[in-house]
């Protein structure tokens, strides 16, 4: 696997579970209207960490199997937490093996106008790369800032939504009929194949779990979310370079995804396996867990 395919590996599995985006003109509305409710409903979004298991969807030529885990822990103290770790073990049909591990750990504040994040990938346990980076909105315009041995600046557009802004916005969107949203993703690493174009469309779903014991996590309710992303600045491709299908919660707790990595040529699937959620502390303003749930079937 070379650098480049290992980068583009994990900014499109980071991207489809929470894109920083920038909408079209009627988006751009609608998150001006939306913005006050959803910060004033501070907990629309549940902090849980939630772990999954990682399987092969579809076989190709090369590929034997694809095995692995995914962690997500979103946490609201003083700000948004979003960390997201994959390791995954590639087995190839010539039985040899690749083993690749990301990590993302990021903060976006309260307010969604600043963003901090490191990201670090990582093939056989050689590092690969290692980024860190700032993204700002402020009066004077909208700026991402990497922190590498050469700091470099990136502008983007003053209506981008960062992860965590991005997500409240779509579910609360999404509630009630089904929401469309073209965006343009800019790349955190740097812009030889970046930035993407992503359509997404979400819709209400019903999906069919069963969950041994009590839980709080609402099962009932659910959302389709289905993502193309194209290479900005191209408007003539016709078929995407990557999609993804996603089943999410209200609460903004994924429950599985189906995605295409085009540089291998395989379909991957993560199912939610394990989750615990947690609320703030009223003595500190830390967050403790609440409930603990194993998930047990999916049909």
């Amino acid at each position: 696997m070379t650098p480049h395919k290992n980068l583009l590996f994990f900014t499109l599995f980071f991207c489809t579970l929470f894109p920083p985006a920038n909408g079209n003109e009627n988006n751009q509305q609608q998150t001006i209207a939306s913005e006050k409710g959803i910060r004033e409903n501070k907990h629309f979004l549940k902090p849980h960490k939630a772990e999954y298991t990682v399987s092969l969807l579809k076989k190709t030529e090369n590929i034997k199997n694809v095995t692995g885990t995914v962690t997500i822990r979103i946490l609201d103290s003083f700000g948004w937490t979003l960390e997201y770790h994959v390791k995954l073990k590639i087995f190839h049909d010539d039985n040899t093996e690749d083993c690749y591990e990301s990590t993302l750990a990021s903060f976006e504040n309260d307010d969604h106008k600043s963003y901090r994040f490191t990201l670090k990938t990582s093939l056989n346990k050689e590092i690969m790369a290692m980024v860190r980076g700032k993204a700002v909105i402020d009066d004077e315009g909208a700026t991402v800032t990497y922190k590498n041995q050469n700091d470099s600046n990136l502008d983007i557009a003053e209506t981008t939504l960062f992860p965590i802004h991005l997500l409240k916005t779509l579910l609360q969107s999404a509630q009630g009929k089904p929401t469309v949203n073209t965006c343009d993703f800019f790349g955190y690493y740097n812009t030889e194949f970046m930035p993407l174009r992503m359509h997404t469309v979400m819709c209400a779903k019903e999906p069919l779990i069963n969950v041994n014991g009590m839980t709080d996590i609402d099962f009932k309710k659910s959302y389709q979310m289905k993502i193309a992303i194209y290479p900005i600045g191209d408007e003539q491709i016709m078929d995407p370079i990557s999609t993804l299908s996603k089943i999410i919660q209200t609460d903004g707790i994924t429950v599985s995804e189906e995605l295409f990595f085009p540089e291998f040529d395989f379909t991957i699937k993560t199912q939610l396996s394990r989750v615990e959620l947690y609320k703030p502390d009223p003595e500190d303003d830390s967050l403790v867990p609440v409930a603990q749930q194993d998930r047990a079937q999916d049909s």
